[in-house]
């Protein structure tokens, strides 16, 4: 597997929707739409599995915290992160997965956020860690 850093297209904007569930597609929907509001989103997108990880719109829109979609296996997982400067991952919501698919899982966002550097896919590669040793 190899993740690459892409533009979203309209197509890929179309299978993103697709993919999110009901509180995650009003999340994107909010405010006039966050692909619209935010043009030039990237993703790291791994074709082979159909993975990928893209900001998404915050949780709080006060705080520097990011938030991220990761897509696995055809279920996004939230993602949030305290600051751009930090490299700790908290999973937002339950993770129901077998210790070793969810090790899969980690490994997978830690290969995309490699590629996906420190910010809407530029800056230095970033090295996550996850909360909690998870």
């Amino acid at each position: 597997m190899s993740f690459v850093l892409e533009a979203i297209s309209e197509e890929n904007k179309k299978k993103i929707l697709s993919d999110c569930d009901e509180s995650q597609s009003i999340a994107l929907g909010r405010r006039g739409g966050y692909f619209a509001m935010n043009p030039g989103i990237m993703w790291a997108h791994d074709v082979e599995s159909g993975n990928y990880l893209h900001c998404a719109p915050s949780i709080d829109y006060v705080s520097a915290e990011r938030c991220y979609y990761f897509c696995f296996e055809a279920k996004i997982y939230v993602l949030r992160i305290a600051s751009p400067a930090s490299n700790l991952v908290e999973f937002v919501g339950d993770v129901n997965l077998s210790q070793d698919r969810f090790e899969q899982l980690k490994n997978q966002i830690s290969e995309a956020f490699l590629v996906y550097g420190r910010s809407n896919g530029s800056g230095a590669p970033k090295r996550v860690v996850f909360k909690g040793g998870e």
